[in-house]
């Protein structure tokens, strides 16, 4: 059968949005890789043991480890203050506000330390972390006030993780994670080193697509996220950063009007 101009064109034509769609991907993730390497931890960093490891333990299925680690100017107690706060209904995430609405965060960064989000049990383990307004959210599993906060999810627990089906791409029967963000002081406490850490374990039964939707949200994306947010909460413990004023809707969430 022969090949004709216009058959040739028709498969460019058909070809076309896909290879459109795998150079915008490879850029975005070229990028996302380039942009969250500059806090990437050591090898040394990477298999210290953080608070949280053993609620997905190296060896779960399918399982995936995201260290980053950076040195902050920021005193360690100033910058706890602002982890504490870490939350949608509170003071967000301290990082991209519009790729975190785009991901349905419905977050709003208000970079300052609100006294009333302060109270020694305003944030306790069991409570819920709320991803977003909708009910999407992950368990607060332990904290040491001034040290580190751990998160954790599983899907398969909605008693324990209510809504944390947000992070489940279609085709994965479950996933289970856990986040930390630890800090260490340094020079007597003036400055900070700050870690985070993703583990992540997900079904083996898991689709192809579902495994590179769960890299490209958690993985990539969360690389680039944890990056700004350092950056953030540095900023905002030594008061440089820009202060927004905090949503009414947010006053109406916990029932009092907060400083504006």
């Amino acid at each position: 059968m022969s090949i004709t101009p216009r058959k040739c064109k028709a498969a460019a034509l058909a070809t076309a949005p896909v290879a459109a769609a795998l150079g915008a991907y490879g850029f975005l993730k070229g990028a996302t890789k380039f942009y969250s390497s500059q806090v990437n931890g050591t090898p040394e960093q990477y298999k210290m043991t953080l608070p949280g490891d053993d609620l997905v333990p190296e060896g779960s299925p399918r399982f995936k480890r995201l260290t980053h680690v950076e040195d902050l100017d920021a005193p360690c107690d100033e910058v706890w203050k602002h982890v504490y706060q870490l939350n949608t209904t509170t003071a967000g995430f301290y990082s991209f506000t519009f790729f975190e609405k785009m991901f349905g965060l419905s977050v709003d960064n208000t970079f300052m330390v609100e006294q009333a989000w302060q109270a020694p049990d305003y944030y306790k383990p069991g409570d819920m972390f709320c991803w977003s307004y909708a009910g999407f959210g992950a368990e607060v599993a332990d904290m040491v006030p001034g040290k580190y906060l751990v998160w954790f999810a599983d899907t398969r627990d909605g008693t324990r993780t209510p809504g944390a089906s947000f992070l489940l791409p279609p085709g994965m029967p479950w996933n289970r994670w856990s986040w930390v963000i630890a800090l260490e002081p340094l020079d007597g406490g003036n400055r900070t080193r700050i870690y985070s850490r993703w583990n992540i374990s997900a079904s083996e039964e898991s689709s192809p697509i579902s495994v590179f939707l769960m890299d490209l949200v958690m993985m990539d994306g969360g690389g680039m996220v944890n990056r700004r947010m350092f950056q953030g909460l540095e900023k905002a413990a030594v008061g440089t950063a820009r202060k927004n004023i905090v949503p009414a809707r947010l006053s109406a969430v916990h029932g009092q009007v907060l400083r504006h």
